[in-house]
């Protein structure tokens, strides 16, 4: 084989297996490549076959495409839930997340907390959510919620507030396994922190929202969700539809006995590349 061919083989290989996007990227450093959804409104386009917008009976009347984002304005006389709802269910570990922007939130003079929220629910009735709100009380805070149904169907509620003064930062929810990562982030840019961890359901997670809430009561909310994402081991299209194919995949089980077969193939070519250039003789001598 001709050194020059060699070499290309051996750079091709190692892309394959080191190159962020490469087939072999995510099975050697991330595990199997997760499905994945995500929309940046501030392009001024929403996905509608995939994205539900919902808010009273009329939705058109709470929201719009903006700079800002998805803009949702609640006026300070109504009690309603606004928001985006994914025609989407998730399986398996997952990782749900948003930007968002707050133009206006006064304190609400009752209720749970007025602001925005990711919210999710399981199949057999587990809650959660992380949130930045208003308290009725006058705090601006972050929220970590766990709702833990009991025998009875009733619910254990596990509350969480961490003080900010932040108008525009991420939110996220996270599970690994049977455990459910609740992370807020100051600034568009900054890195998620974590503000709670409990234990969650492993079960399909059947309702996804991105939600704009008065908190049970009349009230205005004025924010935008600047972008959103979903990834997840699976994510099931409830509309129907299917999503795009996603990378080469490869089972659990077979992942270590694939990347030692990749390594030992560059590393391989590298050696006989490596022996060949040693068996040249000097130009001068050929």
């Amino acid at each position: 084989m001709m050194p020059g061919l060699r070499r290309r083989i051996v750079v091709l290989l190692l892309s394959l297996v080191f190159a962020p996007g490469g087939a072999f990227f995510p099975l050697g450093l991330r595990g199997a490549p997760a499905d994945r959804f995500d929309q940046n409104f501030l392009s001024g386009k929403i996905d509608a076959p995939r994205l539900k917008v919902f808010g009273g009976l009329t939705p058109t009347n709470y929201y719009k495409l903006d700079t800002l984002g998805m803009h949702f304005r609640i006026p300070p006389t109504e009690n309603v839930l606004c928001g985006i709802e994914p025609r989407l269910e998730m399986e398996g570990d997952f990782v749900m997340e948003a930007g968002f922007r707050i133009v206006e939130l006064p304190a609400p003079n009752e209720g749970t907390g007025s602001g925005l929220s990711l919210q999710v629910r399981s199949v057999d009735g587990e809650r959660a959510s992380v949130e930045r709100v208003h308290r009725a009380k006058g705090s601006d805070v972050f929220v970590a919620y766990r709702g833990v149904k009991q025998p009875d169907d009733s619910f254990r509620h596990l509350v969480e507030d961490v003080a900010t003064a932040t108008k525009a930062g991420k939110l996220m929810l996270k599970r690994t396994g049977d455990e459910l990562s609740f992370l807020v982030a100051e600034t568009p840019d900054a890195a998620f922190k974590e503000i709670a961890r409990h234990k969650f359901a492993t079960g399909r997670i059947n309702f996804v929202k991105f939600q704009v809430q008065t908190g049970n009561t009349a009230t205005l909310v004025d924010g935008a969700w600047t972008d959103l994402e979903l990834s997840a081991d699976h994510l099931i299209p409830t509309d129907g539809t299917v999503l795009p194919p996603k990378g080469l995949q490869i089972p659990a089980w077979l992942q270590p006995l694939a990347i030692g077969l990749v390594l030992g193939t560059v590393f391989g070519a590298a050696g006989c590349l490596f022996v060949q250039r040693r068996r040249q003789p000097p130009a001068e001598l050929a």
